[in-house]
């Protein structure tokens, strides 16, 4: 009994001792006075009490009534030189700001690498599905970029993965943001805009949120000096450039990867600043996850609106382009039909005139004249009524295929320019009018009668019927269905 009852004795006399020391320590009772905060004193308090209950679930060790106390006094002496809960504290907070930086700068890396990987992609299909394999400069200096942009990704995911954060995020910075923008504006036409924008977007992304605040002065001058750089080339515009219709129609396949990213990067750097310490430290597997779901909805969302913008776009071009091609092959036929009518017309003035040269006939007799005007009507149909006037408009022979007389349309018409232009050797012809009986398109030509020293001595009028215009429009046919 004395044996189990010892035990009790002297941890009861350790109690005593440590309560005591800690109401003498409050009270100033055989203390020295103390310059201890009541922050530190209240943490002092919580230790010992810590200290309390850990004694008291442990059992003593057989020892002698006077050498218990000087124990428990040892061990409670050195407590208020430190302050318990301020050391961990201070040690915690730098470790916990390096892995946040580690987290955020593998999950940058990391969508730099599927950027790569996507650009690489793109490229493929310009090359080998829109260009059947032709490659062209730009091809020649892009691909190989989207590789570097991938293998530059994958290095800075590795140095940061190892805990060398700094030269893992510049690596990427300078890769991807950087020389892209840069070679894309060295080497192609029209997109100075378009690479500008993309060197601002990045570069405020990883200035402002990934990479370091001693690195983000270094950063901006480098982004300043490459805008400044595409802004010379651009303006020195170099003859090598090339102007690839093929990208140009598939910019925003090309831009698709560039603004996913940028939406996974602010997402990702946003949630893992935002999240507590003991989060960030205890659940990190499940802030992994909840940041796959994020990043893979938000994936899914834009490629949708991005595939859908593409897809309205591709057939607004491929609208535009229809009607151009349609436009231009109106054009063409419109033309082959206006060098058909003017041949046809040019063909009846030649007629006109071989008429002219081979019968003399201002000198001729009134019955030689209407014996050529009626062997002329009957070898050409689309000549309705033929006259011969002479150099002061008076009609010396005339001939119709409607009735003896000549109508009171083509009449009206044998005056004024008629004379006027054939008076100075030149050929006439009149505007397009509609014959009041027949409703067809007429037109009035003439040419001069001069004798062998080209002096003027009357006119050759005919009515052509350009009916034959209308049956040619009914032929000609745009598009597969004549439309």
């Amino acid at each position: 009994m004395a044996k189990t009852h010892k035990p009790n004795e002297e941890e009861k006399i350790v109690k005593e001792n440590i309560q005591k020391r800690f109401k003498n320590m409050f009270s100033g009772e055989n203390e020295p006075l103390s310059n201890m905060s009541l922050k530190e004193a209240e943490a002092l308090k919580a230790r010992i009490a810590e200290l309390e209950a850990l004694v008291a679930g442990q059992p003593a060790v057989p020892a002698e009534p006077k050498t218990a106390a000087p124990t428990a006094e040892r061990a409670v002496r050195p407590l208020p030189l430190v302050p318990v809960e301020q050391a961990p504290a201070d040690q915690q907070g730098p470790a916990v700001t390096a892995e946040l930086e580690k987290r955020i700068g593998l999950w940058v890396t990391g969508i730099l690498v599927a950027v790569g990987l996507a650009f690489f992609g793109v490229a493929l299909y310009i090359v080998f599905i829109l260009q059947s394999g032709m490659w062209e400069l730009s091809d020649k200096v892009l691909l190989p970029y989207s590789v570097l942009m991938f293998v530059g990704s994958a290095i800075g995911w590795s140095l940061v993965r190892r805990g060398r954060q700094a030269p893992g995020i510049w690596l990427p910075y300078l890769v991807c943001v950087i020389l892209g923008p840069t070679l894309v504006v060295l080497v192609l036409q029209s997109f100075y805009i378009m690479m500008v924008g993309y060197l601002a977007l990045f570069s405020i992304l990883f200035i402002a949120l990934i990479l370091p605040r001693k690195s983000r002065l270094p950063a901006i001058l480098v982004a300043v000096g490459a805008a400044l750089v595409m802004t010379g080339i651009e303006l020195w515009n170099p003859a090598f450039r090339l102007s690839t219709s093929h990208i140009q129609n598939f910019t925003l396949m090309i831009l698709g990867p560039a603004a996913l990213a940028i939406l996974a990067i602010f997402t990702v750097t946003r949630q893992l600043r935002n999240s507590r310490i003991e989060t960030i430290k205890k659940n990190g597997a499940q802030t992994a996850r909840s940041l796959t779901a994020t990043l893979a909805i938000a994936f899914f969302t834009l490629s949708i609106v991005i595939l859908l913008i593409n897809g309205g776009t591709a057939l607004f071009n491929n609208y535009l382009s229809y009607q151009e091609t349609l436009s231009a092959r109106q054009l063409l036929v419109a033309q082959d039909a206006s060098k058909t009518v003017a041949n046809s017309i040019q063909e009846k003035f030649s007629v006109l005139e071989t008429i002219v040269e081979s019968e003399d006939l201002f000198t001729a007799d009134s019955e030689t004249k209407q014996a050529t005007l009626e062997s002329l009507l009957g070898l050409q149909p689309a000549f309705r009524q033929l006259a011969i006037l002479s150099p002061t408009g008076r009609q010396l022979a005339q001939i119709s295929r409607q009735s003896s007389a000549l109508a009171q349309q083509f009449k009206s018409r044998l005056e004024g320019d008629v004379l006027t232009q054939t008076k100075d050797g030149q050929r006439y012809i009149s505007p397009v009018y509609i014959d009041d009986v027949t409703s067809e398109p007429q037109v009035v030509i003439a040419v001069p009668i001069q004798n062998v020293f080209g002096d003027f001595q009357g006119v050759l009028v005919a009515e052509l019927n350009l009916k034959f215009m209308w049956d040619l429009v009914d032929q000609l046919e745009v598009g597969e269905t004549g439309y």
